[in-house]
């Protein structure tokens, strides 16, 4: 019963809430649903959202590309026994929509189908991702066939206006990203040749 209560007595004395009704909607535990309408309405700010999210076990952060993105990555892969395959969906503001797990299994065997990881990006509304997944034998040069698998989501974002911003590989002591090292950009770029289709 608090914890909104409390959020909306912090944002009332601040002067940003709207109407004592709006705050009745939200007089109980918070749920993330709940927390993106309080930020919408300015009846709590960025921080306060933030903070929030963290209880609930969101793992939230303002940026989610770059050294941030690669470092929050790391944290979650490193170590791992099996190989994991993760999606971070975000919005046009960066801001981190969902982190998805979207398989597990042996080395080079630990691939979603592109169709169900575009289809979570539709559903979180995303407009943006960042692929990640760790190598237990500890390397992180890109294999055949994480080459390939990249391609053909980039092919499978493109018509729908999503963006791949990059493919995060996680070793036992280093990180592998596709976007600093210029192959999502040459990968982009055959993607887009004459010839090369869609899937």
């Amino acid at each position: 019963m608090g914890m909104c209560s409390s959020l909306y007595g912090r944002a009332k004395a601040q002067g940003k809430c709207p109407s004592q009704a709006v705050a009745k909607k939200y007089a109980k535990l918070p749920s993330k649903t709940d927390l993106d309408k309080m930020l919408k309405h300015k009846i709590i700010d960025e921080q306060d959202y933030m903070s929030e999210m963290r209880k609930l076990g969101y793992e939230v952060l303002v940026a989610m590309s770059g050294k941030e993105a690669i470092e929050y990555l790391r944290n979650r892969l490193r170590g791992l026994a099996e190989e994991h395959f993760r999606v971070l969906y975000l919005n046009r503001r960066n801001r981190l929509l969902e982190d998805a797990l979207l398989a597990t299994g042996s080395v080079d065997q630990a691939r979603p189908p592109i169709r169900l990881v575009v289809a979570r990006a539709l559903q979180a509304n995303a407009s943006g991702l960042i692929a990640a997944h760790n190598h237990p034998s500890g390397s992180v040069s890109p294999s055949e066939s994480d080459r390939i698998f990249t391609e053909d989501l980039i092919s499978a974002l493109r018509p729908l206006g999503l963006k791949l911003l990059d493919h995060v590989i996680v070793g036992a002591e280093n990180t592998f990203s596709f976007a600093d090292s210029g192959l999502l950009d040459e990968l982009k770029l055959a993607c887009l040749a004459p010839g090369k289709s869609d899937l």
